[in-house]
């Protein structure tokens, strides 16, 4: 068994309070399966990768940013969960952990910049960031417009790595995006901590969670449909025109 098998089994044997007293009883099928010594050097890059996902799952479920009920997104769609990570970036040991798992699926060499888009990309933007040792700047709304403030400025050629909390619609990252390139600026990339787009935005982007949430248009929501009470937990403001 080489290093990184031995670190891995390591780690999940450290686990074994969590499995006792939280049921992650997933953490029992890994452990077989890293024990296990016919398996690949691809197999242990893919656990690698669940470790990290259920790990952060895990800092969801223990700051209570996993929210059950029905829900009005910032895009203006209904959804039965969500995730208020601003309930885990209070935390700064937290924090500070999800930006260095960011940090780690980027190059650094290939990065002069890191935006996020606020105010849910602020504080991981930052850590990411810090991380990586480069510039944190972020874009805000005024009057309802994404724009680049506060004397922040992006030079020509600069590769921008933009990074959210959540990912759904992708609005505010292709909103900072049109804004990094009217300066000049180039994406480096994209990332964010929960990635629940299912794929239906023309972004390439790397998250630490990636779930299929179930989502609707307000005409279509069954928990409207039933009359169930609505709260709008994102920070966008709603304009009516």
């Amino acid at each position: 068994m080489n290093t990184k098998s031995k670190n891995f089994l390591n780690f999940l044997k450290t686990t074994e309070n969590l499995i006792k007293n939280k049921k992650l009883y997933i953490f029992k099928s890994l452990l077989n399966f890293i024990e296990d010594k016919n398996n690949s050097d691809a197999d242990y890059k893919i656990l690698s990768t669940q470790i990290r996902t259920m790990t952060m799952i895990d800092l969801l479920i223990r700051t209570e940013s996993l929210l059950k009920g029905h829900f009005e997104l910032s895009s203006g769609l209904h959804s039965n969960q969500y995730f208020q990570c601003a309930r885990l970036l209070q935390y700064p040991e937290y924090a500070e952990k999800a930006g260095k798992q960011l940090a780690a699926l980027f190059d650094t060499s290939k990065i002069d910049v890191v935006l996020g888009p606020a105010m849910g990309g602020v504080i991981i933007g930052y850590e990411t960031a810090k991380s990586l040792g480069k510039k944190s700047i972020f874009t805000e709304r005024k009057d309802g417009i994404m724009t680049l403030r506060r004397g922040f400025h992006i030079n020509k050629g600069d590769r921008v790595l933009v990074i959210e909390d959540v990912i759904t619609t992708a609005k505010s990252t292709i909103e900072s995006i049109k804004i990094i390139e009217s300066f000049g600026g180039k994406i480096a990339g994209i990332g964010c901590i929960v990635d629940r787009s299912k794929g239906q935005t023309p972004l390439v982007i790397k998250s630490l969670i990636q779930i299929d949430p179930e989502i609707y248009s307000p005409e279509e929501c069954p928990m409207c449909k039933l009359g169930q009470s609505i709260e709008k937990p994102g920070s966008r403001t709603q304009i009516i025109e």
